[in-house]
């Protein structure tokens, strides 16, 4: 059984997109419960973002030094300071993040996925075309061996005839 272009194309694509769902299904499970290693530490608010972003995108769980401390309450004679905290990303702003990420591994697995799909597809081609060759081939020497097989027989009963005929 043979695929025509069209059914080749239609399978490619099909697993194209099964493997996109796929990778998307990853990609989302993570965004959603990828700020889990975050659960038992809440950043310190003098943590760079950086430095919460690089632990959230590998889902390590913060180093207890970014970590703010629970009893760190200022006491009321210490002075206040004068630079307002540095607040440290939000939340939203860390699944954000992940989100941004995902999507942007998301642009370059598609564009990868394209260029192997593309791939494939001249590989079946040339697949393709050097079959139907084979057979024009094949078809062509059948021809000739069937026409020879026709004179073959008209030969055989022009000597039968002959012998019928006593000759």
């Amino acid at each position: 059984m043979s695929l025509s272009a069209g059914d080749e194309h239609s399978a490619v694509g099909k697993c194209r997109l099964h493997m996109t769902k796929r990778w998307l299904t990853v990609f989302f499970v993570a965004a959603l419960f990828g700020d889990k290693a975050f659960a038992d530490c809440v950043p310190s608010p003098d943590t760079p973002a950086s430095v919460i972003e690089y632990f959230q995108k590998f889902n390590k769980p913060l180093p207890e030094r970014f970590c703010a401390k629970e009893d760190a309450v200022p006491q009321a004679s210490e002075q206040p300071s004068q630079e307002p905290p540095e607040a440290g990303p939000s939340k939203c702003e860390l699944t954000l993040a992940v989100t941004r990420n995902a999507l942007a591994t998301l642009g370059r697995l598609e564009k990868t996925l394209d260029a192997a799909a593309a791939l494939r597809g001249q590989q079946l081609e040339g697949e393709l075309k050097a079959a139907v060759e084979e057979l024009d081939a094949k078809k062509a020497a059948f021809t000739l061996a069937t026409n020879d097989l026709a004179q073959a027989t008209r030969n055989l009963a022009g000597v039968l005839e002959k012998c019928a005929k006593g000759e």
